[in-house]
Order: C-alpha cells, then structure tokens, then sequence
C-alpha cells in the first residue's frame, strides 16, 4: 500500500531540498550523488521525482492512476523545498551568492535545446530503469549518472538543470537572469514526450508486469485501484508510489 499522501510530500520535500541544495551551494560532483542516496532513501515512499518535470512525466506516463491533487501536491512541496534550499545555502554560506555573469545570447538561445535533450534523457531514463524493470537494483545510480552525463555532455552549450526547482532556485540566487525561466516550458514538454514514447515502446514489457500465469496460458490483469488519495499503485511502488 501506498503511503499516507503527507508522509509523500514530506519526503518529496526532503529529497528536492538536498537536491537543490547540493545543485547550487555543493562542489564537483555532489549534485548527482545526492540525487542518487536520496531516490534509494525516498523511492519507496513518494517515488522519488524531486523534480516537477518527472511528477509531470510519471502523470502523463499514468494518466488517470495519478490523481490531479498528487500531482499538483508533489509540485508545491518541490518548489517550496527549492527556495527553502535557498535559503538554507545563503545561511550556510554567510551571504548572496555574487550573480554570475550575463549568459549570452546564444548560450540562452542553446539552452531550450540543452534542457530539452537533457530532461528528455533523463526522464527516459527514469522510467525505463525504475518502472519498467521493477527487478532493477541499481535504478538509482542510473538515474544519477544520467544527470552527471547530461551535464557533461551539454554543460558546455547551455544550461543543464534538468529540473524547473533547480532552475528556479538558480533565478532566486542570481546565477541565472529570470528570462531562463522561459525554458520550464522546454523542460516540462520534454518530459512529456519521453513519457508518451516510453508509454509506446514500454508497452508489451508492462503487459509482461502485469501478465498472471494461468497454467497454459497468460492474462492480463489490470491492477487494482482504491478510490482514496492514497490509491493508484503502479507495477512498481519504488518509484512511482502514488
């Protein structure tokens, strides 16, 4: 059973907090690995997105099985969490991060591609690895290491956040002009096209998932939904968890 939808934002907050948190305020390469120990230490309560763009990926991914107010509550504690990063980071550091120096226009211009690569990978990742191979133990360092490869491949085009909390805290901080904002948008439809096209090619492997031996032949067997918020269980709780 899925756990209570409060216990969900809560962890959905902790793990976007440390996320941002290491994005914007850690060194070398804290970002993906704290995204990793956070998704192995929350997938099996919220699902671990940390990242509005993959609440909204796993929602089109599911459709009707993720309900609109978990979708809409996952997004809020992931914001909240980001400037609360915020926050904290200004606290640890003792003052306002310097604003960093004006992107140009191009870079701005390449980053709607960056992002857009970037998330698509990421959240084609994300359900390959985590959802559509439920027996996958090391989901979470694919995940992680998807993120670090992205930025190495596309950090020298563009911005390479992959994720609206982690742009947004950046435009919070002045390490972005509040114009990079306009690549939520980027960011947002790539995860919903990496969703509809895992939806194509991962469908016959979730008829598998969800495939019942009989004895002579197989079946498939939808899986049940309860009525409440606390409903919606997918093939594989860890990190879909609604």
């Amino acid at each position: 059973m899925p756990e209570p939808l409060v216990s969900r934002c809560v962890a959905e907050f902790v793990g976007t907090f440390f996320l941002v948190l290491a994005a914007h305020f850690g060194t070398g390469l804290a970002a993906p690995v704290v995204l990793i120990t956070q998704i192995f230490a929350f997938g099996h309560v919220s699902g671990a997105h940390f990242n509005p763009a993959v609440t909204v990926a796993m929602a089109v991914f599911e459709g009707r099985r993720m309900k609109a107010s978990v979708v809409v509550s996952y997004i809020v504690s992931q914001i909240v969490a980001a400037l609360f990063a915020v926050i904290i980071g200004i606290v640890l550091v003792g003052h306002v991060p310097p604003a960093a120096v004006a992107p140009m226009d191009a870079q701005f211009a390449r980053s709607f591609l960056t992002e857009f690569l970037g998330t698509f990978a990421l959240v084609t990742t994300i359900i390959h690895v985590a959802v559509l191979q439920p027996d996958n133990s090391f989901f979470g360092l694919a995940i992680g290491l998807a993120v670090l490869g992205g930025g190495l491949l596309l950090g020298q085009y563009g911005t390479t956040t992959f994720n609206p909390a982690v742009l947004l805290a950046g435009v919070v901080i002045r390490q972005l002009p509040i114009k990079f904002l306009a690549t939520y948008a980027t960011q947002l439809l790539a995860a919903a096209l990496a969703a509809v096209m895992a939806k194509l090619v991962g469908l016959n492997t979730r008829r598998k998932l969800m495939a019942v031996d009989t004895g002579c032949c197989s079946r498939i067997e939808e899986p049940l939904v309860d009525a409440s918020d606390n409903a919606a269980i997918n093939s594989n709780e860890r990190f879909t968890t609604f």
